[in-house]
């Protein structure tokens, strides 16, 4: 059971025959779906919605039904979009002013100006917001019940609180609930206009009105609880219909089940005995069979085998695997025949539609086949098993005396193939394993060789990682002079300065032009060749074709001042630097440039002078970096130190930094500004950082934002001008149409005019006439000067033939020829052409759109009446058709109109938008150029410094700066440089105290470092070194040996003299003792 909310439904039938929540409205016979669009548009009150639950528009989608109530004048006056569901269940809107359709949640109109379309399906379940006090249109039909109505309604999900609906009642729907009630012994009519007007009654007044009812009088008109009462007995209706139906299936179920018991019953009495059944399917095989190697073969080829019937499809047979084996049933069916060809045999039964087909399936196939013009074989044989379905594959096994064994063979023969295909991978894996472990046995031998060979280098890097303490002040010297900028000769110092100072100066020339001075120089009509030398050289520096006609079309268009400013030298087209060398060349240099500037100011003003400054200072100071570049370079580090530190630095993780040396400056830098702040105080330089950020952010974040406003302004400008284009498109068909309907109006219509105007009841009662008479006077008199000081009170109560008339020139009865020449006449110059547009006056417009909105539903309306006025007077069909295509051409042109305004005003504000930004990046650059070197651009420097602290790391304002410079202020290259100083820092760390070095683990290594200092230390200029430190180091090596060599001879006449010495003592000191003894004469 369903279990509903308590009260539910007492609530919905109040509210919904609440005469305060629910009121009338009626549709005439005749009606049909533009009219009853129509009557929604133009409903009083304003309607917000319309909930088609009767399923009463058809013929149009949801998207036609937006795009033709915004047709309607009226409605489009106050409703910029129509809400609708599109084929996805997307919750769109077809927005007024752009004719495109967006998504609800993007387009950011309010609930008060928009109108929502539920059709039939989407009235249940879908939910779009409105506001508090909406009111909404809901249709009825024929088939409707209590519940559609319901959901339909409460589809206002504040209905009762201050949105209410109306019923919209078509006259067929009235009708059938008057008859339907009527049975039920309640009599009611239809609702009259007035009625209707009135809105329906409450409960108690209507039960009162029907009890004083008077005897023979006519039956009440319908109220909110008949149209309750007649829902609620549909839907009983089809709860009936239902319980009959389900009624009627379960009876019918009950003779059903008993004789499927029955025929279940009697299957054994009827099956075929299994002697015959064994005779029969091997009948039904046949005697005849093929072969793809033997040809054709008879029954002996099967008998006293196993038989598998294969069962083909109408498909590829070999592409259809098993989703539980992963093997398809014919690699199965292969293995077994290859296995048990004594004992096994297969036999084809195909399913294709064509004997070509039948050949290129069986051509590979090692089996027996039935042949493909055996169709009755083929066929009897598939019902015997039953196989019907031929996308499926099937097998059969039969043994040798035609039992059948099963079935469902197709199973088990895949499941027979993916045990010998796992077989033949398990041998194959076994192979595999054997050969792994060669591989791996193999590998163990290359490892413990390489073990050796890596142990003596183990001791080698100890020893070298152990002389990283005896490095002495001459080396760290050598790593000081590495890290540190490269220097400039004072001269070349010095050339560098004054042409950097010269362009900056050059620059503020450029930056104090106005707009008049460029319109001056763009206005010469006579150049001279100094002045055509300058517009050459000015459009090569930008990219352009050296012309006078693009350098005053291109290079002095609005903005040269900022694209002056952010000029990158670093960018100079290959072409534009030998034209830029001899132009510095035919003015002088820089100082040359000035003094011949004045001579072009009095040829072309101050732009002339300006630009002519501007470009020899740029190519001075080209010349002056290209100077610098030759000349500076490291001093005090030897070409095997720089080396050496370069390879540091890449076995530290800066292996792929394309400029190191650069990263190595910018770091150094970094790190001297990170000791100058700890010197001064980290709180002091956080504070200097921060306010640095926050001028940054402010003067970012204005100029963003500006940005962001032209962008858009742009992309609306685009589609402005890309509608603007399309409606152009559809303006010149529909002018053509209603100049060729005015021109129908002439000379020869006058007798036509006269029998209509003699007829006021004509002109004035017939609607069709009526409209296009008003139409008629209403654009004549547009364009009379005179009618429009006019009181339009007045006007308005002349009759309209009385207006008509005098508008035409008629007069006594009679229309004067003359005067209806000039009628014509101003039926064309209402129309307008190509040259000259319409006379009307453009506020009339959106009324003359109505009266032919109006007209044209209309005569859609009367168009088959043949006794209307739009059948009966040729004037009437002239006018309404002139009045339709006119109408037609002035909605489209006012809307092409409107968008023009709308394209002017926004290009306006743009260019305001661009000449504040232009400002801004003017006292931008002013303001910072000052304290920046010349060749460091402001505007980059803030977006870098932005972009740094975007990415959440710091980096000092010095490093900054050098970093645009290295990169030539690309901004992308500088910040990129940026990110990689915490990593050269730790490298700077390590070339400064090398004993940090013996933390590096050879395992961090990558491959990538190795190669790359393996190539660095093989490169020439390194081996040079080293040759000659060899080639010192041995003649170091013979002068100490020849220094030994004199050593040794000194030191063995040393030891001769010092013997001989030692020998005279003894014999001195032996003669001095025989003296003493006393020794005679005779004695030695």
């Amino acid at each position: 059971r369903c279990g509903y909310e308590e009260g539910s439904d007492g609530k919905m039938l109040s509210v919904l025959t609440d005469p305060s929540v629910v009121s009338w409205m009626a549709m005439e016979h005749g009606w049909s779906v533009e009219t009853l669009l129509a009557a929604v548009a133009t409903a009083s009150p304003r309607v917000n919605a319309l909930i088609d639950t009767g399923a009463l528009i058809t013929g149009l989608n949801n998207l036609q039904v937006a795009q033709f109530l915004l047709r309607i004048p009226a409605f489009a006056t106050w409703c910029e979009g129509v809400v609708f569901l599109d084929e996805s269940d997307e919750k769109m809107v077809y927005v007024r002013s752009t004719c495109r359709v967006l998504k609800l949640s993007q387009s950011g109109i309010s609930p008060q100006a928009r109108f929502t379309f539920f059709d039939q399906v989407h009235t249940t379940g879908m939910d779009i917001p409105q506001h508090s006090s909406a009111r909404a249109i809901v249709t009825l039909g024929k088939d409707m019940v209590w519940r559609d109505y319901a959901q339909g309604a409460f589809r206002m999900r504040g209905i009762g609180r201050g949105q209410t609906i109306t019923l919209l009642l078509i006259p067929e729907v009235q009708g059938l609930m008057c008859r339907q009630l009527a049975k039920a012994g309640t009599m009611r009519r239809a609702l009259t206009k007035r009625e209707c007007d009135a809105g329906p009654q409450s409960t108690e007044v209507a039960e009162a009105d029907r009890v004083h009812l008077r005897p023979g009088a006519p039956a009440p008109p319908i109220q909110l609880d008949d149209v309750a009462a007649w829902l609620v007995v549909n839907s009983m209706k089809t709860e009936t219909t239902q319980y009959d139906q389900l009624c009627s299936q379960n009876l019918a179920n009950v003779w059903r089940r008993n004789a499927f018991k029955q025929l279940m019953g009697g299957y054994a009495h009827f099956k075929v005995k299994a002697d015959d059944a064994q005779h029969f399917v091997l009948d039904s095989l046949g005697h005849a069979f093929l072969s793809a190697k033997l040809g054709t073969c008879s029954r002996q080829a099967i008998e006293g085998k196993t038989i598998a019937i294969y069962f083909g499809t109408d498909g590829d047979n070999d592409t259809k695997f098993s989703s539980l084996t992963g093997v398809s049933l014919t690699y199965g069916l292969r293995a077994a025949h290859t296995h048990f060809s004594d004992s096994f045999e297969a036999v084809f039964v195909s399913a294709s539609t064509t004997a070509e087909w039948f050949t290129d399936e069986f051509s590979e196939m090692p089996w027996l086949a039935v042949p493909f013009s055996h169709t009755a074989r083929r066929k009897l044989l598939r019902e015997t098993f039953n196989i019907e379905a031929t996308d499926v594959q099937a097998l059969v096994l039969v043994d040798p005396e035609g039992r059948t064994i099963t079935r469902d063979g197709a199973r088990l023969m895949m499941l027979a193939g993916a045990w010998e295909a796992q077989d033949k991978n398990y041998e194959s894996r076994l192979k595999d394993s054997k050969y792994d472990t060669e591989v791996r046995d193999r590998e163990r031998k290359v490892l413990a060789r390489e073990e050796r060979r890596v142990r003596p280098l183990e001791f080698e890097l100890a020893e070298a990682s152990a002389g990283l303490r005896r490095i002495g002040p001459e080396a760290a010297a050598e790593v000081q002079a590495y890290c540190s900028l490269p220097t400039l000769p004072e001269a070349v110092q010095k050339r560098l300065d004054a042409a950097s100072a010269a362009y900056a100066k050059s620059l503020e020339g450029v930056r104090g032009l106005i707009q008049q001075h460029l319109d001056e120089l763009a206005g010469l009509k006579a150049q001279s060749e100094r002045m055509r030398a300058l517009g050459d050289a000015v459009c090569l520096l930008f990219g352009h074709r050296a012309e006078w006609a693009l350098f005053v079309a291109k290079a002095l268009a609005a903005g040269l001042q900022t694209r002056v400013a952010r000029y990158d030298r670093n960018d100079v087209p290959p072409g534009a630097q030998r034209a830029l060398e001899r132009y510095v060349a035919s003015a002088g240099g820089a100082a040359g440039a000035v003094a011949s500037s004045q001579a072009l100011q009095k040829e072309g003003g101050p732009a002339a002078a300006a630009l002519h400054v501007w470009v020899a200072c740029l190519g001075a100071l080209m010349e002056a970096s290209e100077e610098a570049a030759r000349s500076s370079g490291r001093q005090g580090a030897s070409v095997v130190m720089t080396r050496t530190c370069q390879c540091v630095c890449d076995l530290l993780g800066l292996e792929d930094v394309e400029d190191l040396d650069a990263l190595v400056f910018v770091a150094a830098t970094a790190e001297k500004a990170a000791a100058k702040a700890a010197a001064a105080g980290a709180t002091e330089a956080e504070e200097d950082e921060d306010e640095d950020g926050a001028a940054d952010d402010a003067g970012g974040d204005k100029l963003e934002a500006v940005q962001s406003r032209l962008m858009r302004m742009r992309q609306f400008a685009a589609i402005l001008e890309k509608d603007i284009r399309t409606t152009n498109l559809s303006v010149g068909p529909l002018l053509d149409a209603a100049k060729t309907a005015a021109s129908n109006i002439n000379a020869n219509e006058l007798g036509h005019f006269e029998q209509v105007l003699r007829m006021p009841g004509v002109v004035e009662g017939d609607e069709i006439a009526r409209d296009a008479f008003l139409f008629m006077v209403t654009a004549i008199e547009s364009m009379d000067a005179g009618a429009a000081k006019k009181d339009d009170g007045k006007a308005a109560k002349e009759p309209l033939a009385v207006r008509a008339k005098r508008v035409v020139g008629f007069v006594n009865e009679r229309i004067n020829a003359q005067h209806f020449a000039v009628f014509t006449t101003r039926v064309q110059e209402a129309t307008g052409t190509e040259q000259e547009a319409t006379r009307v006056r453009p506020e009339d417009w959106s009324k003359l759109v109505q009266l032919g909105t109006a007209l044209t539903h209309s005569a859609s309306t009367v168009s088959r009446n043949p006794n209307s006025a739009l059948a009966t007077y040729a004037t009437v069909r002239l006018l309404t058709q002139w009045a339709r295509d006119l109408a037609s051409y002035l909605e489209v042109h006012s809307d092409l109109v409107r968008k023009k305004q709308q394209l002017d005003a926004v290009k306006a504000e743009a260019a305001a938008a661009q000449k504040e930004i232009d400002e801004d990046l003017q006292s931008a650059i002013a303001a910072e150029s000052s304290a920046l070197p010349a060749d460091v651009d402001p505007l980059s420097l803030r977006a870098v410094r932005k972009r740094v602290r975007r990415s959440g790391f710091s980096a000092p304002t010095p490093a900054v700066i050098l970093a645009l410079q290295r990169t030539g202020n690309r901004e992308d290259d500088a910040v990129a440089l940026l990110e990689l100083v915490p990593a050269a820092r730790v490298a700077l760390a390590a070339l400064e105290q090398p004993t940090r070095l013996r933390s590096v683990k050879p395992s961090t290594i990558t491959p990538k470092q190795l190669r790359k200092v393996s190539r660095a230390l093989k490169g020439p200029d390194l081996r040079a070194a080293c040759d000659a430190i060899l080639a010192h180091m041995n003649d170091l090596d013979a002068s100490s040996h020849q220094l030994q060599k004199a050593r040794d001879a000194h030191a063995a006449k040393l030891k001769r003299a010092r013997d001989l010495a030692e020998t005279s003592a003894r014999l001195v000191r032996d003669l001095q003792k025989r003296a003493a003894g006393g020794t005679g004469a005779d004695e030695p």
